[in-house]
Formats: C-alpha cells, structure tokens, sequence
C-alpha cells in the first residue's frame, strides 16, 4: 500500500509540473512578434544564432577564419566574445520554421529603438516570434524546475512551496520582461537551476550509483548554463564548493562520485559548444574574458547608469531585485527561516548566495538583465517563507482538531 501511495504521490507530483509548464507556455506565448518591447541586442542575437547554428550543423563549416575573423565583421562583440549555445538554440528554432536566410544586420545605435524599428531595422515579426518562442519555453521549463524545488523542502507540502516559487518569479517586473525576449539570459537561469536541483538530488543519495547519476546532470546542466552565458560559471563555483563541502563532511565514496562529472563535464561542453576557440584555446578564452571589460569601460559614455562603488552598486541591486524594502524584508526573514534547516537548504542557499554577491560585485551598469540571475534565489527565498507559514499553520490546525479525538479514543477502563 505505502509503495503504490509513493508511486501515485511521485506521479502527482510531476504530473502538476507539466501542468505549470504548460501554463506557462500559454500565458508567455502571447504577442510574441509584438514590437512594444523590443530590445536592440535582439536583432543581433537571432542573426548570430542563424549564422551560428548554420555554421555548425548545415553547412558544417570549422574553420578558423569563419569562427574568428568573419565572425567578427558579422556580429561584433555578439560573435566570438560570447558563447554560442542560446545562439544555437534561436537558429535551430529559424531554420526549422523555415528562415533559412540570414539577412545582414542593419542596425543604427544612433538612433533610437522606435527610429530602428520604423526603419525597417528590427528582425520582421514572424522571424522574431520564432526567434523568441525558445526563450519562452525555456522560461516555462524554468518555472518547472523551480517548482520542483518546492519539494525539496517538503515532500508533504512542497506543492505549497513550489507554488509560492513560482508565483514570486514569474510576477517579478524582470521576468515579465526578459522571460519572452530573444536574449542570453533565460537559458542561462534554466540550466544553472537544474545543476542546482541536481546537487540537492546528488547529495541527498540513496546510492553511489544515485550520486553519480545526479553528478552527470549536474555537469551536464552547468556545463550548458556556462555555454549560454559566461556569468553563469558562478553556478559551477557553487556546485563545487557543495560537493567539496559535503566530502569534508562525510568523507565518502559516493561523494567522489557526485563531485567528478562537476570537474569534467562543464569544461567539455564548452568546448563542444564553442569552435570559436578551437583553433587557438587561450586566445578564444581571453577575447571571451575581454568582453566584461568592455562592458565596463562604458560607464564613461553612460554616467547614468554607471555603477561605480559598492553603495552604488547595492541600491542598484536592492531596487531592481527586491523592489521595495517590504520585498527585502520578508526575504531577509526567509533566510533566517531557511538557515533553522540549513542542512537541507544549503545547496541552494550556497547558491544563492555566491550568484548575488556576483551580481553586486561584477555588475558596472545598471541594466535589468545584469540583475535577472539573482531572481530565481529571491523567488526561492519568499516562497519558502510564505510555504513554511501555510504548512506550521496547516500543521497547528490539524493537531487542534485531533487532540479532542485522541483524547476520546480511549474508553473508560480500557487497557489502552
């Protein structure tokens, strides 16, 4: 009986799981070729992902010139300088709508967004609706995953949790933004919440087999979230310092097991992902590096957006995360929450944690998609406050109502 309970519970679970992906595939779905927000990097993000996917799996075509020097003239900074697999990802989506041609970019950073738009040099609606539906999707499997995490707190209430996650993710203004738009920075968030879930899954092992199975999709997962976006590494930092941690701890076999696919797998993909670099590895890794510089060096142009101490940097962050100090209150009370049970919670507090502090420290402008990897932990954080709530008043009430009924069990005289 408990074993076809589990069975029905477990497939309850990830059948209410589909549903919230589903759900939010159809409200993120709307308007997709609509020009009311639309972002500049856009166009260069679905041309490069046209040329890049082409290059790769159409024409096949490696070369060192094609990857380093026409890839620059083409694309600028949003060729080699970045990593290649959400640009695969928009290009698989264009070519198999049939967009096979690749028109060249036309756009004019003199003018302004509308004034591009209006001539003629924003990607036409139908191309830019395939170009975004990916990017959609991934921000509904996104809500998936952070879902799940719901049950990682409770297997009893973590619908409860999961819920809460999600509701607070996706009402957040930049993820009502940036989860429909054709960029990098989705795709990064998925993967990277799915190593995490699979460090919680590889730490918590029922077997070394079960430690080294969740190790692979951890690799795996933080390897490709890299591969969308360099700031993601910050995900292979925290995956490491979770599986070193847990060796010191417990000292085990199985512990090695979850921590080497972390060691190997990332470094792999990136590879794969990347013939950029192929040709002339540390080359290709310091152009990569150079970019964040670049970024930097426009605070000069850009004094209104410029970020350039800790103070700056710290409002920044407080008003495009948290919004308001009632927002950064409760989650400063989920934390606490969070750190009573700390042996549980800890991959994704470390997590968390070393992403947000990335975010403060390396963000030079103040750009919304600079702050969106620190929403998932924030999202996270309140749910659990507001889950922990609903299930210790859940949790009360039932014990108020079955303490009269166990005191009346037993009848008078009884053995019991």
């Amino acid at each position: 009986m408990r074993l076809g309970a589990d069975v029905l519970r477990k497939s309850a679970k990830w059948l209410v799981t589909g549903m919230v992906v589903l759900l939010v595939l159809i409200l993120f779905s709307g308007s997709l070729d609509s020009y009311r927000v639309y972002h500049p990097d856009e166009t260069f993000w679905i041309r490069s992902g046209q040329w890049t996917f082409q290059k790769m799996f159409i024409e096949r075509d490696f070369s060192s010139i094609q990857w380093t020097k026409t890839y620059t003239e083409l694309f600028s900074h949003f060729g080699p300088r970045n990593p290649n697999l959400v640009k695969i990802i928009i290009g698989a989506s264009l070519y198999w709508q049939g967009f096979t041609d690749i028109p060249k970019v036309s756009w004019d950073w003199s003018l302004s967004t509308q004034a591009n738009i209006d001539a003629g040099n924003a990607v036409p609606r139908p191309e830019l609706s395939a170009g975004r539906y990916p990017i959609v999707l991934l921000t509904a499997l996104t809500a998936g995953i952070l879902f799940l995490i719901g049950f990682c707190f409770s297997e009893t209430f973590g619908w409860i949790y999961g819920l809460f996650i999600v509701g607070f993710f996706l009402s957040h203004p930049l993820v009502e933004v940036l989860g429909k738009l054709a960029m990098l920075d989705i795709p990064a968030i998925f993967f990277s919440l799915v190593s995490v879930y699979c460090a919680w899954r590889g730490i918590h092992y029922r077997s070394g087999r079960e430690a080294f199975i969740f190790g692979i999709g951890s690799g795996l997962s933080s390897g490709l979230a890299v591969s969308a976006k360099l700031n993601a590494g910050l995900v292979i930092i925290s995956i490491l310092i979770i599986g070193i941690t847990n060796l010191y701890l417990r000292r085990t076999r199985n512990d090695i097991l979850f921590i080497l696919p972390n060691l190997i797998l990332p470094v792999l993909i990136f590879l794969v992902v990347n013939p950029q670099i192929w040709h002339d590895l540390l080359t290709g890794i310091r152009v990569m590096l150079e970019h964040s510089q670049i970024i930097a060096a426009r605070r000069s142009s850009r004094p209104n957006e410029a970020l350039w101490t800790i103070n700056d940097a710290l409002r920044a962050f407080q008003a495009r995360v948290f919004g308001d100090y009632f927002h950064l209150a409760l989650w400063i009370t989920g934390c606490l929450l969070m750190k009573a049970n700390l042996k549980q919670n800890y991959p994704f507090v470390v997590y968390g944690f070393i992403v947000m502090a990335g975010v403060i420290a390396w963000t030079p402008l103040n750009w919304d998609r600079f702050y969106l990897p620190a929403v998932p932990f924030y999202a996270i954080v309140l749910g659990y406050t507001l889950g922990s709530f609903f299930e210790s008043l859940f949790v009360r009430m039932t014990q108020k109502h079955s303490m009269p009924m166990e005191r009346s069990n037993p009848l008078p005289g009884s053995k019991d």
